[in-house]
């Protein structure tokens, strides 16, 4: 593993993140961009046409196998234990009255973001030369490249025959605005540029360990760099189902795997393959209903709601997956994912939810399907067995007793919304982050 250059770049240089073995030279500024001289990119309509034409059925894409659901209630969960379920659905955490349909281009409201303008430029090379028009967003860019169908190898959702993907149009789309959601970006570019990180003094099976904090107010410029790089991710990852073959992936949303196969966007990164429980994606498929995971109970499972649950979930867990395929894209295998100051554990992932819903939300009874609703706690909470590295010998001391807080379905149900969004572009991070109760549901590890 290389450590880090002990010369540290000024602060708004904005190759602060990017190695001298990147291939691609950067983005120009906005500044530059009316000086370009390259052929247009295809038109939204285009750009559609040949993404159909690469993702028509084919027999060497697998589909989703039959599943047989197994109702299922984890009795020791401690809310359900304290709580019950009868109580977590009277007080909204479980079934909503009613599921409304997303708001049209909830997100974006009137204007454009500065980021769906970078993707605008990346399209059709048209754009102000400040990059700040003023222009409404159109549904062709509501959805960042990287959830598009072709990059999916799962069939159902790869294939243009197929109406699932456009059905889980909400999904990409409100992924997209999580991945360049610019609350987060301090974090992304801190995350990115290892010249900034500081050496800790462990090591972990032999590789040096750094920690890193989020880089603060980002200039534009430093900006378009990290939106560029979110752009050529694309090029680096695969979706596709993961099959539950083993015990211990049926509490296992989704993971990254390192693909060889597929350049990352440095010399020595790499691609990914990132698979998405196999039943997470047949029951938004309508292959099947979070209720055929639930034991009896009154009322029962909702299944609207239950769907509208797992949209929410499939997006954070897409984003979350794609904060590890950064950084295997720009840095490779050979680099341990740093530690977020004085975290005890490094695991960019969780470290991202935490930060931006200020904990790790998870399912009740510990199971992706989520017939029973969500829970969020402090992460990483008094959590010690791990496969990652941790600081529990040199850092804070993990607590012995945590507190677990049900998850409120209005407030899954707001981020569809544009008035939640509008909210969010007034007030930042505190407009996100997920509302608990008073006091929580003590457990003790």
């Amino acid at each position: 593993m290389s450590s880090n250059s002990n010369k540290r770049r000024r602060a708004n240089d904005p190759e602060s993140y990017r190695s001298k073995n990147d291939k691609k030279p950067r983005t120009p500024s906005p500044s530059e961009w009316t000086d370009i001289g390259k052929t247009p990119s295809p038109t939204g309509s285009e750009e559609l046409a040949m993404i159909n034409a690469l993702t028509l059925s084919s027999p060497d894409r697998p589909s989703l196998r039959k599943i047989s659901p197994v109702p299922y209630l984890l009795t020791t969960d401690p809310l359900i234990q304290v709580l019950g379920l009868e109580r977590l659905n009277k007080d909204g955490y479980i079934n909503l009255d009613s599921v409304s349909k997303p708001d049209p281009g909830f997100g974006y409201g009137k204007h454009t973001t500065p980021a769906v303008a970078y993707r605008t430029y990346k399209k059709t090379n048209t754009i102000d030369a400040d990059g700040e028009q003023d222009f409404a967003v159109g549904e062709d860019s509501y959805i960042h490249p990287i959830f598009f169908r072709d990059r999916w190898e799962t069939q159902e959702l790869a294939s243009s025959s197929s109406p699932y993907w456009e059905e889980l149009k909400p999904v990409w789309q409100l992924a997209t605005l999580l991945l360049e959601e610019k609350v987060m970006s301090g974090y992304i570019m801190g995350m990115l540029d290892r010249s900034s990180h500081t050496e800790i003094k462990t090591r972990f099976d032999g590789h040096a360990v750094h920690w890193f904090q989020c880089k603060e107010r980002p200039s534009k410029q430093e900006l378009w760099l990290l939106w560029e790089d979110l752009w050529d991710l694309k090029n680096c990852i695969k979706w596709s189902a993961l099959e539950i073959t083993e015990e211990r992936h049926r509490g296992v949303s989704g993971t990254t795997k390192v693909d060889r196969s597929v350049s990352g966007l440095s010399k020595h990164g790499v691609g990914s393959k990132i698979v998405i429980n196999e039943n997470i994606l047949s029951i938004l498929c309508g292959r099947i209903n979070a209720s055929d995971f639930s034991k009896p109970w009154s009322p029962g499972t909702d299944n609207p709601s239950a769907r509208l649950r797992l949209q929410w979930s499939l997006a954070t867990t897409m984003v979350h997956e794609l904060m590890h395929a950064l950084w295997l894209a720009r840095h490779g295998t050979t680099s341990i994912e740093p530690f977020f100051r004085d975290t005890r554990f490094s695991e960019l992932g969780w470290q991202w939810e935490t930060l931006i819903y200020g904990g790790a939300i998870a399912p009740t009874s510990d199971r992706c399907e989520q017939p029973y609703g969500l829970q969020i706690q402090n992460w990483p909470g008094g959590i010690t067995h791990v496969r990652y590295p941790t600081l529990q010998n040199v850092g804070p001391e993990p607590p012995k007793v945590i507190e677990l807080f049900p998850v409120e379905m209005s407030w899954v149900a707001d981020f569809f919304k544009q008035s939640f969004w509008d909210f969010v572009e007034r007030y930042g991070r505190p407009g996100i982050i997920c509302p608990v109760p008073a006091e929580g549901v003590p457990f003790t590890y």
